[in-house]
């Protein structure tokens, strides 16, 4: 596999030194900008898989720049943020960020959502379900750039990154089941017992909002979605 590239954009240069020393021990290759303009330049210059990138700084802060990224196949955006508040993650995804971490984080964790983001880049990629595309099955609509459904009745239901991974296999081909092995990937931070629980949290999540036959088990086999899958 080739090296996957990471750019943190924060304020804090002996933070953003220590994390990078951190990733390149797991052998990802990792570029700091300081700031928005630095950040532009990079990215002129070297494709990006990953942005970690701080949401309070001085001059342009991360919304701004998060909300001037949204293109199509722009790099994946972790939202870092010291408050760690449920206002501030919203207003991160609202804006755009695949993904939201409250500072001061932990090294493991934040690998484990750099991971998690790559995988769902190369998901994309190999599964054609796109941020920017919403997809209609059996009366829900899910949007992966926001990482949420709409239900039926215009309820919003809020999906963690294993469960995006998960969903969109399965909706890529609906009617396909997919085994255990298959969806490994679907566990966002690789410490939880893989596509089982994933998929039992997708299920109650569905079921509350009258869902609950559209992830079936065929057995022996695996899970799938055995109904019709369009894009809106």
């Amino acid at each position: 596999m080739d090296t996957r590239t990471v750019l943190i954009v924060d304020d804090d240069a002996a933070l953003s030194r220590d994390v990078a020393l951190y990733l390149e021990d797991y052998g990802l290759n990792v570029l700091t900008a300081p700031d928005g303009k630095a950040m532009d330049k990079i990215l002129a210059a070297h494709a990006v898989d990953v942005i970690v990138l701080d949401l309070s700084m001085p001059g342009e802060d991360g919304l701004s720049i998060c909300r001037r990224l949204i293109r199509p196949n722009r790099p994946y955006i972790l939202m870092a943020s010291v408050t760690g508040t449920e206002t501030d993650r919203i207003r991160g995804l609202d804006t755009g960020a695949d993904d939201y971490i409250a500072k001061p984080f932990g090294p493991r964790e934040l690998l484990a959502r750099v991971r998690a983001l790559i995988r769902l880049r190369d998901q994309s990629a190999a599964t054609g379900i796109r941020r920017g595309q919403r997809y209609a099955f059996m009366g829900f609509v899910y949007d992966p750039g926001k990482r949420q459904i709409i239900a039926p009745s215009g309820d919003t239901i809020l999906l963690t990154g294993g469960e995006v991974s998960l969903l969109n296999i399965l909706l890529a081909s609906p009617g396909v089941a997919h085994s255990r092995d298959d969806l490994n990937g679907a566990d966002p931070t690789g410490l939880g017992r893989g596509a089982d629980i994933t998929v039992s949290r997708l299920r109650k999540k569905l079921e509350a909002h009258g869902g609950g036959d559209i992830i079936k088990t065929e057995w022996g086999a695996g899970y799938m979605i055995d109904g019709a899958v369009s894009r809106q």
